[in-house]
């Protein structure tokens, strides 16, 4: 594949179920000349395909919704909003037909962009779209650029496989899923599938299947990969990436302190601590003087342990062990110990409630589980996710790299994780009404002090 120096993908769908995908006979590739539309394949998927363009080009919303439900969890674009972006689309270029999958390149009848894309249906014999993905590529970029070999898949395949068996936390875990992903794949279960991103995602499904482990993942890079992930930053990558985590606050969205001295704050994620802990220590010196915080991760999916330890750092008065690390590749067990901080802390004495939902996931989880392991905070809402095992990408092919957890996090108090299971709240809640009921308990609180 061609090095690109931007990023092309989009991931507008998300993943659908792990279909067997056998190759329709097809002469080669069927594409357009000189701006005229081709006929989608008459297979099951490629009659989803016409039933989908029509009803964009319809901006028929009856439609639409009709092919949401049947999407079996993939979400589709908004075919009513990319009609009037596009002012309708136009069948270039069937690249593939399969079965159940049909990967394509659609023009956009009101200028020049094209859109390459892949759907796919169940593999029982109804019409259900288990997965569907579309983006839009750059005037330069070739459709080539998105796709791999039957040589490549048996590389990406096999280095995956690998990377499991050599870094997975649980070695006798790493090796079976690696052999179960070996084997579907020799019984031909990713036959026929040449959208890179397609494979990315049916490989993450069947990691996942097998393994229960919704860390684990392979993604796909339209610029080559580093040979060496570790290689020295420059000093204008550095500061390249802290203008954008300064952009959007390092994902510190809100910060109040309310007429009841009761305090919010709002984090998505967790950023690196190099670029965002000037941010936390700024929200921080704001709520400080409030009498009770609310810290809102309901829609945290993760980041950086290292600003998890330093934000901790901020609710204890004196030096405390937060959690133990053991890393396989390296057989060390590490010790995340608070540290000093900008500002003063948030006194002890103050209540601290932390909400969650199902979608707080991995460093969204530590914070809250490991201050309530130390009961220095109440967790109010729904389980979490359940991700513990920190993770590294590993390279496996010039534009893939696979996601490994590689180690295990534990609690210095009970010796234990969050994995499979979730952070479960003090206060069950409804993650709708979490806020209000964190604002009752703080308030009924500061109402006894």
């Amino acid at each position: 594949m061609r090095q690109l120096s931007v990023a092309l993908l989009l991931h507008l769908g998300v993943l659908g179920c792990a279909l067997t995908t056998t190759p329709a006979r097809l002469a080669g590739q069927v594409a357009a000349t000189d701006g005229a539309t081709v006929p989608a394949p008459q297979t099951r998927a490629g009659r989803v395909l016409t039933a989908w363009l029509s009803a964009v080009n319809d901006a028929d919303s009856v439609r639409l919704a009709a092919l949401q439900r049947a999407a079996n969890g993939a979400a589709l674009p908004n075919g009513v909003a990319l009609r009037s972006m596009s002012g309708g689309l136009a069948l270039t270029q069937v690249v593939q037909a399969g079965t159940h999958h049909v990967e394509f390149v659609l023009r956009d009848r009101g200028s020049a962009v094209r859109r390459f894309g892949v759907l796919a249906v169940a593999a029982d014999d109804s019409a259900r779209i288990a997965y569907f993905n579309l983006v839009a590529l750059p005037p330069t970029a070739s459709v080539s650029d998105l796709l791999v070999t039957e040589p490549e898949r048996a590389r990406i395949v096999t280095g995956t496989a690998d990377n499991l068996r050599k870094y997975y936390v649980i070695p006798e875990t790493g090796r079976w899923v690696a052999d179960s992903l070996e084997a579907r794949f020799r019984r031909g279960a990713y036959d026929g599938i040449t959208a890179s991103r397609y494979l990315a995602d049916m490989l993450t499904n069947a990691l996942r299947a097998l393994s229960g482990d919704r860390h684990l993942r392979v993604d796909f890079s339209v610029p080559v990969l580093p040979t060496d992930p570790s290689a020295t930053r420059t000093a204008a990558d550095r500061e390249q990436q802290q203008i954008l985590w300064n952009r959007n606050n390092c994902v510190f969205i809100r910060a109040e302190r309310p007429e009841d001295n009761v305090g919010y704050l709002k984090l998505s994620g967790f950023g690196p601590l190099e670029y965002c802990k000037a941010t936390a220590d700024a929200a921080m010196a704001f709520v400080k003087g409030t009498d009770a915080l609310i810290v809102d991760l309901r829609d945290n999916n993760g980041g950086s342990p290292d600003l998890v330890t330093y934000l901790a750092s901020y609710f204890f008065a004196s030096r405390t062990l937060l959690a133990t690390t053991w890393t396989r590749a390296s057989e060390q067990t590490d010790s995340a110990w608070t540290t000093d901080v900008a500002g003063p802390q948030f006194a002890e004495s103050k209540p601290v409630y932390v909400l969650t939902s199902k979608r707080t996931f991995s460093a969204g989880e530590a914070f809250p589980y490991q201050l309530q392991q130390l009961k220095r905070v109440s967790v109010v809402g729904d389980p979490t996710g359940g991700g513990a095992h920190p993770t590294w990408a590993r390279r496996v092919a010039d534009h893939f790299f696979v996601n490994v957890p590689g180690a295990r996090v534990t609690s210095p108090v009970s010796g234990t994780d969050w994995e499979g299971r979730g952070v479960l709240p003090d206060i069950s809640a409804p993650e709708v009404e979490a806020l209000e009921v964190a604002r009752r308990l703080a308030a009924a609180h500061l109402r006894k002090r």
